[in-house]
């Protein structure tokens, strides 16, 4: 397969559907920089399931000895997902979001580096920012993220679901890890980022130990990720997760100034961007002062000055509790949102919906 080909079909199989001339051309040209030809080639062939590898050699027709060193290098590059199953090794290939671009950017010796890391990072931007991001994140109904309130700012009258609460995925996952903030590390390598902690980027399960043997992340223990999790609340930042109630595998502290989730809201006015919590902000408006501070926390700019007070838009509001913390009023609250739709239970779950409603979104 020539290699326009090659990447042009790639670019399809990671985005799922066909995007416009434009955007599909700029994601061929990121792919180039992160695949080789050979990997490109092999990737065409992989799954986004965790595989066997003498089923991925059955279907490459090749030996499972000689596609192991090529599947192992790309892991190292964060294309590939590996896992164990018994004294065999299994294979993935990873999403491009959230995914491969991530690892991009992740640890401390990135995959790319140098001026090439420059290149790619403007690309990213190119892509995500002018392109492709509305084509290609949010055109299904059903987001990939939701988002989690800070437990402390939940009022004792509401009962925290199980998937609602960070501290239990934390307290119950045995592999736990912290890496460097893609969207922030991305905006410093363009000299855009703002001054948000960038060490807050939390990863869970079996994806964890991943990250931490490929170097994308540091291991860590309960004391801290909690550390961790408080930094990112003490510095405004929305707890971002996979929209799903079981084994979420990441937790982003998100700002709305570089991730491109919140962007999706700030920039192209995509409601669905994200998937708000089951909570809302509540103000109180007698006992408001209009001081102000919480429209400077707030991320998705949903708290706005009306006449000497504030006014919360309660359809904008994420419900990430990231105001109620700081207001010196006490006069902002956190309840029950009318009509919250739960997250589905699991990954592949979550996957099947997105794949069809993207299908579905394409054909239109």
């Amino acid at each position: 397969m020539e290699n326009q080909d090659l990447f042009k079909s790639l670019g399809g199989k990671l985005s799922f559907y066909s995007l416009d001339e434009k955007a599909g051309r700029k994601l061929e040209d990121i792919l180039k920089i992160v695949f080789t030809p050979e990997e490109a080639e092999l990737a065409l062939d992989l799954s986004f399931a965790v595989t066997d590898i003498e089923e991925i050699a059955g279907t490459v027709g090749k030996k499972s000895e000689d596609l192991i060193p090529r599947l192992e290098k790309m892991a190292d590059k964060g294309l590939v997902y590996v896992g164990k199953k018994g004294g065999g090794k299994q294979y993935q290939l990873l999403p491009l979001v959230p995914g491969i671009i991530e690892l991009q950017f992740m640890g401390e010796k990135p995959p790319v580096s140098g001026p090439a890391q420059v290149k790619l990072a403007k690309m990213f931007e190119e892509f995500f920012e002018q392109m492709g991001l509305s084509q290609f994140l949010f055109r299904a109904k059903t987001p990939y993220t939701r988002v989690i309130a800070v437990e402390s700012q939940v009022g004792p009258q509401s009962s925290i679901q199980p998937y609602e609460a960070i501290s239990r995925y934390i307290r119950e996952t045995k592999d736990l890890a912290i890496g460097n903030c893609y969207c922030r590390t991305e905006k410093r390598i363009l000299g855009k980022a703002c001054s948000a902690p960038v060490d807050v980027c939390m990863v869970f399960g079996p994806f964890a130990r991943f990250t931490v043997e490929r170097g994308f992340a540091q291991a860590a223990n309960e004391s801290q990720m909690l550390k961790a999790l408080d930094r990112a609340e003490k510095a405004g930042l929305v707890h971002v997760v996979d929209n799903i109630q079981e084994k979420i595998n990441f937790t982003c502290n998100c700002c709305g100034c570089c991730c491109g989730f919140l962007q999706g809201i700030n920039r192209f006015q995509v409601p669905n961007a994200v998937a708000f919590s089951r909570f809302q902000a509540v103000l109180d408006q007698k006992a408001c002062t209009g001081c102000e501070v919480c429209i400077d926390r707030c991320q998705i700019k949903a708290i706005k000055t009306s006449g000497k007070k504030v006014k919360i838009d309660a359809k904008k509001c994420l419900g990430c509790g990231a105001c109620v913390s700081t207001c010196p009023a006490e006069a902002i609250s956190l309840s029950e949102r009318k009509g919250f739709r739960a997250p589905v239970s699991n990954l592949t779950e979550l996957r099947m919906t997105i794949l069809q409603e993207t299908q579905a979104a394409a054909t239109k």
